[in-house]
């Protein structure tokens, strides 16, 4: 052997312990991409969270509830996601770690101190409920002596300062408040049974609002954004740091190449597979990130939709609501069982109506983020029927005329998602009444196969003008034609999104003036009996 062979044999064999050497560093430095996707995923929830956690807040807020079973599985769910944003992916840079461990630590004390204000929301709203349960009673019970002993003008003034703050409870703008207070400064000293807790309940309505607002904006989306900024800047860091220790491989490859082509083909050949999955692997994991960030802009445009629709359409079932309360702690022991059951007709009807919107906004939510399932279970579909139309007659009076049509044969077990069956049927049947004449009728088909059921409701009201039809399922849209007709926009979201998940058909034709029909197909679920 020559000394040039030796040579050349030592610098191939140098060459090849350097290769391998850096293609052990470059195996080392490798993104763990099931750990990205992890972290990347618990990221994307923490927008989410907070949207739900002001969700919750502004309907405990509303309905004053009296336990917080599902502000308490946010929170748990909050903090779960938490522990995963504190555990990064381990292929990121030390000092990226640590900075991204900074951001997730200021993103963990404004989530403590959202929790605090949520823990005072809870404790003021208890007090606020049990105040509020109390001076109705006593203002009852003033103004009734107070009648009795030949004084009905302080009576009247007690009933008006219960009126200003309860509308102050409501609706506690700043005129609403500023008269209740005025209506209190003008109770007597000598009201000591009413003016404590009158004074209590604006006291603790002005707080509460002060700690919900507080509660929304906090900037815990903002320290969840930098958190993302941060863990992309590591992310990518650790991504370049990785393909720069490939092309040390690739450059030791090159030296080798010219003592031994064929290893050096090969081995080239895998570290380029190599690198083109984790590439592809890397843009199918930004492409997600992009989609989830494109969702969570809707989440925020469906959230500020809903609190402008719940300013306007909440307002006239909770004044029918309060006006029938009012009265009926007022007068109702004078009060007769047809009157009496009137005003809790009235009562329970607006519970109904704001319950509904609020489902069917959850249920919009739900499709949006990609969370609405279908829950298939046996049924009977007659039984289905039969109620869905009996709660649609109770609502539009039994005057209206509804002809039903029912063909094939209707199995007396078949599986299906009741509540979104029944969400589609209720909203169409609901919005044919709604958008006709009281004189004209609305016709209802069923027919059933071994496959399937087909609906389809006929109304002959006002129909849809053609340039809405391109919008006619968007959440919160309204038909030009419609706007003196009471309405959320949510009915045909509601029912596209309830017939998307059981992968059925809806198509709908109508002529503006002379009605609209709407055809339904959904499929039963296939491998149960």
């Amino acid at each position: 052997m020559t000394r040039s062979s030796r040579t050349l044999g030592l610098a191939a064999l140098l060459t090849a312990v350097a290769l391998l050497a850096a293609l052990a560093s470059a195996r080392a430095a490798e993104v763990d991409l099931d750990a990205h996707e992890a972290y990347a995923r618990a990221l994307r929830r923490t927008q989410e969270l907070d949207a739900r956690m002001d969700e919750e807040v502004a309907r405990s807020r509303l309905r004053l509830v009296t336990h917080y079973d599902d502000l308490v599985r946010v929170w748990d769910e909050t903090s779960e996601n938490r522990a995963a944003l504190e555990r990064p992916p381990p292929h990121l840079d030390a000092e990226l770690r640590a900075r991204l461990m900074t951001a997730v630590t200021r993103y963990g004390e404004t989530l403590d101190e959202k929790r605090a204000l949520v823990e005072r929301f809870k404790s003021d709203q208890a007090v606020l409920r049990n105040a509020m349960r109390a001076l109705p009673r006593n203002v009852a019970r003033r103004s009734e002596a107070l009648r009795q002993a030949g004084d009905p003008g302080a009576a009247e003034e007690l009933d008006a300062l219960l009126r200003a703050v309860l509308l102050a409870v409501v609706a506690p703008s700043d005129a609403h408040v500023h008269a209740a207070r005025g209506a209190l400064a003008r109770t007597p000293p000598s009201e000591a049974l009413v003016a404590p807790h009158a004074r209590l309940v604006l006291e603790r309505t002005e707080r509460l609002e002060q700690t919900v607002g507080r509660v929304m904006t906090l900037p815990v989306s903002q320290r969840a954004e930098a958190v993302r900024e941060v863990y992309g800047v590591a992310h990518a860091a650790a991504t370049d740091r990785a393909e720069a220790r490939w092309l040390l491989v690739y450059a030791f490859g090159l030296g080798l190449l010219a003592l031994g082509a064929g290893y050096i083909i090969v081995r080239m050949s895998e570290a380029a597979a190599a690198l083109r999955d984790t590439k592809a692997k890397l843009e199918v994991a930004l492409t997600e990130i992009e989609l989830e960030r494109d969702r969570e802009a809707e989440l925020a445009r469906l959230k500020s939709r809903f609190v402008s629709m719940t300013s306007h359409e909440f307002r006239t079932p909770l004044s029918v609501i309060l006006s029938s309360a009012e009265l009926f702690e007022a007068y109702g022991e004078r009060w007769d069982r047809a009157k009496r059951a009137t005003h809790l007709d009235r009562i329970q009807g607006s519970a109904k109506a704001m319950s509904r919107m609020l489902d069917d906004v959850l249920l919009i939510g739900r499709a949006e983020s990609g969370m609405l399932e279908l829950k298939a279970r046996p049924l009977s579909l007659p039984a289905l029927i039969d109620s869905v139309v009996e709660e649609v007659r109770a609502v539009v009076g039994p005057e209206r005329a509804l002809e039903i049509t029912r063909r094939g044969t209707e199995a007396e077990r078949v599986w299906l998602d009741d509540k979104l069956l029944r969400h589609v049927l209720t909203n169409l049947l609901s919005n044919a009444f709604k958008y006709s004449p009281d004189e004209s009728a609305v016709d209802l088909l069923v027919e059933t196969d071994a496959e399937g059921v087909r609906l389809e409701v006929r109304d002959r009201g006002i129909g849809i003008p053609e340039a809405d039809r391109a919008h006619l399922f968007e959440a919160f849209h309204r038909g030009s034609n419609a706007s003196r007709i009471p309405g959320t926009g949510l009915g045909l979201a509601v029912v596209q999104r309830s017939v998307e998940v059981h992968r059925g058909t809806l198509e709908v034709e109508s002529e503006e003036g002379r009605g609209t029909t709407f055809r339904v197909r959904v499929p039963f679920v296939e491998g149960e009996t």
